[in-house]
């Protein structure tokens, strides 16, 4: 699973912010334990080389908890007076937490969570089933054992 992290604000101020929130996030016991936290390579044309500092990645091999990430991201603006608002990427649906208020946060789980249950790839056709598809005698949905 990998998760992308924005901190939004202004030119002088989103690397300290990326900072801090990468710093918060790795001292939260519950990302850290089922997370990679880091800051990507540089991808624009014409960059020096180096870190982009105001993109955080947060990637699992395990199924990290979207309640725990958006809860951390959430008490880290609510400790910081005026800190930017964070937007989350996964699987290409991007969620914002500007406000950090428990409605918010409620509501940017219940997103990312639904994405969680999408698959991810096509799957295979599955098995035939006995519902409207079979044919009058039940033939094609039935099922043969072996």
């Amino acid at each position: 699973m990998n998760i992308r992290l924005t901190v939004q604000g202004g030119v002088h101020n989103v690397a300290q912010e990326s900072l801090s929130l990468r710093r918060w996030l790795v001292l939260n016991p519950q990302v850290i334990s089922s997370a990679e936290v880091s800051f990507p390579r540089s991808t624009q044309v014409g960059a020096q080389p180096g870190l982009s500092l105001e993109e955080i990645n947060v990637i699992s091999q395990t199924a990290l908890s979207f309640a725990s990430l958006v809860v951390a991201i959430a008490s880290w603006r609510r400790q910081r007076r005026g800190a930017p608002p964070v937007t989350i990427e996964y699987r290409g649906v991007t969620v914002r937490l500007s406000e950090g208020t428990p409605e918010e946060t409620e509501e940017a789980i219940r997103l990312l969570n639904a994405l969680r249950l999408e698959p991810s790839e096509p799957s295979e056709p599955s098995e035939p089933s006995d519902d409207d598809t079979a044919g009058e005698d039940g033939a094609q949905g039935a099922g043969t054992a072996c």
